[in-house]
């Protein structure tokens, strides 16, 4: 990738006071995608080599398509996803999906029977192979919301109950690739920020990645980190085994800032803030946390020209916005 603009941080003191100026960040590749397409479905996901995987809005009245898009560093298509081209999976919805760490693909899908929602796993192979499906089996029927392939091969798969006097609950569980459930996931500690006020008090002490307001990503030390999109921010970090590690409170850039997207590199995050500057106006802001303490390490003023975050890695940033009635994938970098 090319360099991009960069001004650097200066702190002014005034009566005692600091106050940062955010670096700039502008484009320095942006790659046109070649096919046809509406708006991404967020969050957008990336592996290890910097390929962005994207579901995308198709049609007269936007609906997501049943087509995962692999997309490389320099826009063009290398593989596609999609769980319509399975046997009686036409009418299936797909709400989440994961890489795996040696390019697989994970999809959890809900296929509507006559004896209710099945739950289905799906794998692909890394150029979009279909490999097989299994059904998961959980203690009681649940919808899915999130699922997260682990580095020893297993999936952290989050939901909902839906049925008896759980119904509504969150359930967590490590499956392995063939469905089976293995141990649940969850462990005591601090209240989650509940997306259902109807949500049991015994519940809200179970750290929930399938809530609305939160999401499970993968660290390259193989622990899961939760980040609750809520004021202020948080990051839970979780061990394999379900051991609260740390939590982490992490404050915006500016006041009323509102956290929306992240992206996971391999010591720091990114994450994406809202900032309000007057009525119906928002700007966005980034800014670098360290996964270890939550401090800041950096806050960056992202120009007209950048879209959604995709990747951040190594000071990289890479992006997908439309530009001039043409999705294109977008890389900025801080020096």
């Amino acid at each position: 990738m090319n360099a991009g603009c960069l001004v650097f941080v200066v702190l002014l003191s005034a009566m005692g006071m600091a106050q940062t100026l955010f670096q700039q960040l502008s484009p320095s590749e942006v790659h046109p995608l070649s096919w046809p397409t509406g708006s991404p479905v967020l969050p957008l996901k990336c592996d290890e080599d910097g390929n962005v995987y994207a579901r995308f809005l198709l049609g007269v009245l936007p609906s997501p398509s049943s087509e995962i898009v692999k997309i490389a560093p320099d826009g063009t298509k290398k593989a596609t996803f999609d769980y319509a081209r399975v046997p009686d999976l036409g009418k299936a919805f797909a709400p989440d999906f994961s890489i795996g760490v040696t390019g697989e693909l994970y999809e959890v899908v809900e296929v509507p029977t006559r004896k209710g929602n099945q739950v289905l796993l799906l794998r692909f192979s890394e150029n979009g192979t279909f490999q097989g499906k299994a059904e998961l089996t959980t203690p009681k029927p649940f919808a899915p919301s999130q699922v997260l392939a682990l580095r020893d091969g297993n999936l952290l798969i989050s939901g909902v109950l839906e049925e008896g006097s759980d119904k509504g609950r969150a359930f967590n569980g490590i499956f392995s690739t063939n469905g089976q459930l293995i141990r649940k996931f969850g462990l005591k500690g601090e209240p989650e920020p509940k997306s259902n006020p109807a949500i049991s008090s015994e519940d809200a002490m179970l750290l929930n990645p399938g809530a609305l307001s939160a999401r499970a990503m993968l660290g390259l030390d193989g622990n899961v980190y939760i980040f609750h999109q809520v004021s202020p921010a948080r990051l839970y970090v979780v061990s394999p085994s379900g051991q609260l590690l740390r939590t982490l409170t992490l404050a915006p850039p500016k006041d009323k800032a509102e956290p929306s997207e992240a992206a996971m590199g391999s010591t720091s995050m990114a994450i994406e803030f809202q900032v309000p500057e007057e009525k119906y106006v928002s700007i966005t802001r980034i800014r670098l946390v360290s996964l270890q303490t939550g401090e800041p390490i950096a806050d960056y003023e992202i120009s007209p020209g950048l879209g959604q975050i995709a990747c951040y890695a190594s000071d990289k940033f890479t992006f997908i916005r439309m530009i001039r009635n043409q999705q294109s994938l977008i890389h900025a970098s801080t020096h």
